[in-house]
């Protein structure tokens, strides 16, 4: 998902040169420990929701497929083990209320969890020190590895990883003999 041209450029600008960027890594951190013991599901997919459109205002776009098939995928899962009240079947298969919300509970905090994590994380965070440098420097890897999807088939998987590290690293090597 996209925000349009301007209002992207414009937010995009706003998050990266007027808020200071230490700021929100902080406040990410705060709203991260409450979210994750969260036990209603209308709080944690508000809260995941909220989350999405942090990461839409900041970067202007957010991906929200990849979410959507985590939630199908963790939220199926939980279905093969049923507890609880039966809702429906499929054949023999049962829906219980139970296994339907203990699924929908772990991918909302995953998904939740991922949209902070791409709020909180940009490359012009800095923090002083050694470790300050180390996590600055995870942080940009980090973002230069989500930035594009990656271009991959069942046969190449990990030579696509390999090519997109590559990248990144010579870039970083191309940035450290310009300074």
């Amino acid at each position: 998902m996209k925000l349009p041209g301007q209002l992207a450029v414009h937010t995009v600008r706003f998050f990266s040169r007027t808020l200071n960027q230490k700021i929100l890594f902080i406040l990410a951190l705060l709203c991260f420990i409450p979210f994750l013991f969260l036990k209603n599901l209308i709080l944690i997919w508000t809260g995941t929701a909220v989350f999405c459109v942090m990461v839409l205002l900041k970067k202007g776009k957010a991906r929200i497929l990849p979410s959507f098939f985590v939630t199908l995928g963790i939220t199926f899962f939980a279905l093969l083990s049923p507890y609880g009240k039966i809702l429906f079947r499929i054949g023999s298969f049962k829906i219980t209320q139970g296994a339907l919300e203990s699924g929908l509970h772990r991918s909302g905090i995953l998904t939740g969890m991922v949209f902070l994590s791409q709020f909180a994380v940009s490359r012009n965070l800095k923090f002083p020190g050694t470790v300050g440098t180390f996590l600055s420097a995870m942080f940009s890897v980090f973002e230069e590895l989500t930035a594009e999807p990656l271009s991959f088939t069942k046969k190449n998987v990990i030579t696509a990883i390999d090519n997109r590290l590559n990248e990144i690293w010579t870039g970083m090597d191309c940035q450290k003999e310009s300074e």
